[in-house]
């Protein structure tokens, strides 16, 4: 919350404080699986493949930090759990 108050007095186009507007999902999708599948590659040597499916226009307000955690926590575990159970 300091850090979204803080940012308010700073405007940057797009954003209000440290939440993006018109923050493009597939955009951040693809960044945190293209992350995971190197992660997983680098500890298993294989990674399962990746489809993205949906509308990848969408668009949503809120802070790019936190859905690029959450998006790569999740595909990272999902990953690792299919390697496993592959194998």
């Amino acid at each position: 919350m300091a850090e979204q108050h803080l940012s308010l007095s700073a405007h940057r186009p797009g954003y209000v404080g440290i939440v993006a507007a018109d923050l493009p999902v597939a955009e951040a999708v693809g960044l945190a699986a293209q992350m995971a599948t190197q992660m997983c590659v680098e500890t298993f040597g294989v990674s399962p493949e990746f489809e993205m499916c949906g509308d990848v226009r969408a668009s949503l307000s809120y802070i790019p930090a936190h859905l690029d955690y959450m998006l790569f926590e999740l595909f990272k575990v999902g990953r690792s759990e299919g390697v496993r159970l592959r194998d």
